[in-house]
């Protein structure tokens, strides 16, 4: 287990955990997809991905 120096420390620990497990780690109970995937297949295709937009 990791400890955190301080709060702001522990908040990007934490979001980088949520963005590997919902962008890269697939899931089995999803057929193998990754969350977002599984989530961002079922809308329009007129609504965007987060990041799609290029800079």
């Amino acid at each position: 287990m990791k400890s955190y120096d301080n709060p702001r420390e522990l908040a990007k620990g934490i979001a980088a955990y949520m963005y590997q497990y919902n962008s890269n780690r697939p899931h089995s109970s999803l057929s193998d997809a990754t969350p977002n995937e599984a989530y961002y297949d079922k809308l329009p295709k007129a609504v965007l991905k987060p990041n799609s937009l290029s800079p």
